[in-house]
C-alpha cells in the first residue's frame, strides 16, 4: 500500500493519474488518488494532457467531470509559479 505524505497538500504528476485510471479501482495507486482528494491538487498542465491522453469521448467527459469537480473545491492550479527579479531561466535572459 502506498501511504501519501500526511497533512501536506498533493499535486500529482499526469502519469500518477493514467497509471490509476489504467490499473483500475483495485490497485494501490487508485486507492492512494482516492484518499488523497481532500488534500489532492489538480494542475492546470496535468489537465491539458489528460485531456490529450483520452482515447475517446467517453474518456474525454470523465476528464471534463473530474476537473468541473476539481474547480468547484477551488483545488486547480493555473499558475505555479510567479515571476520574479529573483528569478532566473535558462529560458529568459537575466537583467544586467
Amino acid at each position: 500500500m502506498i501511504l501519501p505524505p500526511r497533512g501536506r497538500k498533493i499535486l500529482f504528476d499526469t502519469n500518477v493519474y493514467i497509471e490509476a485510471i489504467q490499473s483500475g479501482p483495485a490497485t494501490d495507486i487508485y486507492h492512494l488518488l482516492l484518499t488523497t482528494i481532500p488534500r489532492m491538487y489538480l494542475s492546470a498542465v496535468v489537465v491539458q494532457e489528460l485531456y490529450a491522453s483520452a482515447l475517446d469521448t467517453v474518456g474525454e467527459r470523465l476528464v471534463a467531470r473530474f476537473v468541473r469537480q476539481t474547480e468547484r473545491t477551488g483545488q486547480l492550479v493555473t499558475r505555479l509559479l510567479q515571476r520574479s527579479d529573483s528569478f532566473t531561466s535558462p529560458l529568459i535572459a537575466p537583467k544586467r
